[in-house]
C-alpha cells in the first residue's frame, strides 16, 4: 500500500520493495520534475537519527554513479529520503532477462568498479552492494 506522500508530491507509484523500506517514483510539484522517494520504517529514533545522518552524506556525495539526494526529513516512524529518479532498470533485473553480451558486461562492471574506488578514496563503503541496489540507467 502506497503511505500518503507529503504535501507536494503527487501521482506515486511504487518501483521497490524491501524487508525496510519501500521506494515510490511521485512528481514534485514545486519543481515539475520526477523523484525516487524512500520511505525507511524504523522505530528506534537514534536509528532513525543514524539514517538521517546517512542521507546527509549521500547527498554531501555529488558522484555521478549515486542518485543525488534533494531533501530528507523524519515523519512518524519513518524516515522519508527524496531523491534523483533514475529511468532504468536494477542489474538483477537486467540478468533476470539473459546474460548481457561481453562489451556490455565490461562496461558495467568498470563502472561498478569506477564508482567504489571513488567511495573507497573518499573514506566510505557501500554496505549493501547487489545486483537489486545497482541501478543501470536506460
Amino acid at each position: 500500500m502506497i503511505p500518503r506522500l507529503p504535501k507536494g508530491f503527487t501521482h506515486p507509484m511504487t518501483i521497490g520493495e524491501g524487508a525496510f523500506s519501500s521506494v515510490y517514483r511521485a512528481r514534485q510539484k514545486v519543481l515539475d520534475r520526477w523523484v525516487a522517494v524512500k520511505v525507511l520504517h524504523e522505530k528506534d529514533p537514534a536509528l532513525r537519527a543514524r539514517l538521517l545522518e546517512e542521507a546527509r552524506t549521500q547527498a554531501g556525495l555529488a558522484l555521478p554513479c549515486i542518485p543525488a539526494v534533494y531533501d530528507a526529513f523524519a515523519r512518524g516512524q519513518n524516515v522519508w529520503i527524496v531523491m534523483e529518479w533514475i529511468k532504468g532498470a536494477s542489474l538483477q533485473a537486467l540478468l533476470a532477462r539473459g546474460i548481457p553480451a561481453a562489451p556490455d558486461r565490461a562496461a558495467l562492471a568498470g563502472a561498478v568498479v569506477a564508482c567504489l574506488a571513488e567511495l573507497h578514496r573518499r573514506g566510505y563503503a557501500h554496505r549493501d552492494l547487489k545486483p537489486a541496489n545497482i541501478l543501470v540507467s536506460l
